[in-house]
């Protein structure tokens, strides 16, 4: 009766220490414990209860944390520093040659049931002086998550039932406990990746719609049966008639007939071919004729996202171009037949199909598709005005890859000068912290060469109101520019042409008006009087006429010769001659129409050709051989360059002054200097001097036609010479005249 008696007790204590120790195990399941912490605490009183050596506790995924507990052997001190790993090993082979055996839910004592230790073991167990050791499994379900091992050493120890009945129940709840928290430790991570993911889309999304807003143009998507699903418009009066009453309505309810028609049927054609549609097209608006173009893209299985831009500027460069060009009507017709076109399909088109809505595609593959298929550059920079991102259409725009410009600032990409205008332009908007649209800023390509770009942007505030940049967009204008360019060059050579058209017909009219009066007054004299007059006084009428016919025929000449070099028709012909004797010859003809009213006064110099020559290249020789060298020249050429020179000094300056022409020749070049002391030529006009039908601002009642220095002008590029002019108003003018001379040397 006292045996039973004693077990009971011993049953007793040990169902109520197991019951304290579940309690432990179940307050880490509820969460007020931690698995780890609660170990050493376990393994210790496993120690205590059942009066072992020690004991282990450890899960199998993560064998470093043991619990351990043990007593200190009777061994020497030498072995004793490595026992306790001695049996960590020892435990961890017998884990694993017995895991089969404790995945059935047995437990190991050794040396009773099948438990044997190996030889191998027992060479390491042996400083230890291992005796007994009972393994349970930490069984849950299908799985054996670890064990817990007591050990007796200095002898050997028998089991009772209750006592294994105590450890299988420790084991049991804490194999529960440690899947509980390895469930939870899951838990937690997976949400932690869920939270991440989450954040990142939240910042994804916010990126995109930023982007979005910045896009200033209007965006709609519809399905294939041609019914609106939602739009956005960064204007306040978009192109094509949105509102939000356009919702859930077909194209035909809210946009033109033509228009709609156009739209829908690219609809159809992107949705079956999955490639980019884009149409361009005019459209009515409050009363004033607008253009757009839409670029059309599949963003869902029966739905596609449009994105309509106003280039109404653009198409009024273009048509304006093509009026300059002569080329409207092209345009016109290429316009009709597309609209004709357009008209033919509406008429097989044009149905009703039933309303059916599906699921839009998540936010950020829309953005991302609306994003790549828009013509322009979307970008993020800081609040220092560096790029943090920057969409792949800058490869487009300006030949960089994204990362090539993330880092950089938009001033990297100009020149000194329009980085310094740029920022000037910017400082009163980042200062304010305002959004900016339209800003024109010329880029350099990587290439070298120069982009148009117009830039928006807007501001980026943090949660808490901080300012962290500006988000935007750059559209290439480039071809724009260069068009208002063209187009402005265009105006100016109009203009150019009427003032020219205008100061001949100002010459003309005055010019043949004189001669014409002389003409008709000297006729009509000749007609009731010429049978009373003497025979000088009829001569003198008659000679006036004939002046007055050379003077036209001299007129007309000039015009004709200025047609003539315009149009490429006179070229450099060389004939010998004698220079000293034609300007000899020349002189004495203009003397003569001059009346001796002038003194002309003509000096020829002749550098000697041996100066010219080095003593390497046969002096002498040389020297000999162009002494009788013959000068070949244009004579028609240089007579109209000298005749028009001199008759231009003798006009200008007054009765009785000496006009002087000094001739030098050299070995290559005749330099020819004419002087006069006539009225000069005012500084402002000496720029212009040279072009046809101008004449100076002080000439005065002096007559003239504004032809004689074009043609003098047009003769030395024929002749590839130059002319330099110095002048002072009131005290005379110098031309300086530099032809080239060719020889054929005799034999």
């Amino acid at each position: 009766m006292e045996s039973s008696t004693g077990h009971q007790r011993v049953d007793y204590h040990l169902l109520k220490v197991q019951a304290e120790m579940i309690n432990q195990i179940a307050q880490v399941t509820r969460g007020t414990l931690v698995l780890n912490e609660l170990l050493p605490t376990i393994a210790n009183q496993l120690h205590q209860i059942l009066q072992v050596s020690g004991c282990l506790m450890f899960p199998t995924h993560h064998p470093p944390a043991m619990a351990t507990h043990q007593v200190s052997f009777p061994i020497t001190q030498s072995v004793e520093s490595t026992g306790e790993p001695c049996l960590i090993e020892v435990f961890r082979h017998l884990f694993q040659s017995y895991h089969s055996w404790l995945a059935q839910g047995k437990p190991l004592i050794i040396p009773e049931s099948q438990g044997k230790l190996p030889p191998e073991l027992k060479e390491l167990t042996y400083p230890c002086d291992l005796r007994t050791i009972m393994m349970v499994p930490l069984l849950h379900g299908q799985s054996c998550l670890g064990s817990i091992t007591l050990y007796q050493c200095d002898h050997e120890r028998e089991w009772t039932v209750q006592e294994i009945a105590f450890i299988r129940g420790i084991a049991d709840h804490f194999a529960i406990a440690l899947t509980h928290q390895e469930l939870e430790q899951l838990y937690q991570k997976q949400s932690q990746e869920l939270k991440q993911k989450e954040s990142a889309l939240k910042v994804s999304e916010a990126r995109n719609r930023a982007l979005l807003e910045a896009i200033p143009d209007v965006i709609f998507r519809v399905n294939r049966d041609g019914f609106y699903l939602d739009w956005k418009a960064a204007i306040e009066n978009p192109v094509l008639f949105l509102t939000n009453n356009c919702i859930g309505k077909h194209l035909h309810n809210c946009l033109p007939t033509e228009v709609a028609g156009l739209i829908w049927e690219h609809v159809e054609i992107a949705l079956e071919s999955d490639e980019i549609q884009v149409i361009e097209s005019p459209i009515r608006q409050d009363g004033k004729l607008r253009y757009f173009e839409a670029r059309i893209v599949k963003s869902g299985l029966d739905e596609v996202a449009v994105i309509v831009q106003d280039i109404t500027e653009r198409i009024e460069a273009r048509l304006t171009l093509a009026q300059v060009n002569d080329a409207l009507e092209v345009r016109v017709q290429q316009r009709t037949a597309a609209l004709r076109k357009a008209n033919q399909a509406l008429k097989g088109e044009i149905i009703e199909r039933q309303k059916a809505e599906e699921q839009l595609r998540q936010s950020e593959e829309r953005f991302r598709n609306v994003v790549e298929i828009s013509s322009n550059w979307m970008w993020e920079m800081d609040e220092n005005a560096v790029y943090t991102y920057a969409s792949p259409k800058v490869w487009d725009l300006l030949g960089y890859e994204p990362s090539e410009v993330v880092g950089k600032t938009p001033f990297d990409l100009m020149s000194q000068e329009e980085a310094k205008r740029v920022m000037e332009i910017l400082a009163s908007f980042t200062v304010l912290k305002h959004p900016f649209s339209n800003l024109e800023n010329t880029r350099i390509h990587k290439n070298r060469q120069l982009v148009v770009l117009e830039t928006s942007g807007v501001p980026i505030f943090d949660r808490i109101g901080k300012f962290c940049g500006y988000r935007g967009v750059d559209r290439d204008i480039t071809k724009r520019k260069e068009t208002e360019v063209e187009i402005i060059n265009a105006l100016a050579k109009e203009k150019q042409l009427g003032e020219l058209k205008s100061r001949f017909i100002t010459m003309t009219s005055h010019e043949f008006r004189t001669p014409l009066t002389t003409i008709y007054s000297s006729a009509e004299l000749l007609e009731h009087y010429g049978t009373k007059w003497s025979e000088y006084k009829i001569n003198n009428h008659l000679h006036r006429i004939q002046n007055m016919v050379q003077h036209m025929t001299r007129l007309l000449n000039d015009i004709l010769l200025i047609g003539q070099v315009e149009s490429g028709k006179i070229e450099l012909k060389l004939t010998p001659i004698d220079l000293e004797s034609f300007c000899t010859d020349l002189i004495y003809q203009i003397q003569l129409n001059d009346r001796n009213y002038h003194t002309i006064k003509f000096t020829y110099s002749l550098e000697k050709f041996e100066n010219k020559l080095g003593s390497n290249h046969g002096r002498n020789n040389a020297a000999s051989s162009f002494s009788s060298a013959r000068p070949y020249m244009d004579e028609k050429l240089l007579r109209q360059i000298l005749e028009n020179l001199l008759s231009n000094a003798l006009k200008y300056s007054p009765k009785g002054s000496t006009v002087e022409i000094k001739l030098t020749c050299s070995a290559n070049q005749a330099i020819f200097k004419i002087s006069d002391q006539g009225i000069g030529i005012p500084e402002e006009d000496q720029g212009l001097l040279f072009e046809t039908f101008y004449r100076g601002t002080n000439v005065g009642t002096i007559t003239g036609t504004g032809l004689g220095l074009a043609i003098v002008k047009k003769c030395l590029d024929i002749y590839q010479g130059q002319i330099d002019l110095e002048s002072e108003v009131t005290v005379g003018t110098t031309f300086t005249v530099t032809l080239p001379i060719y020889y054929v040397l005799s034999n």
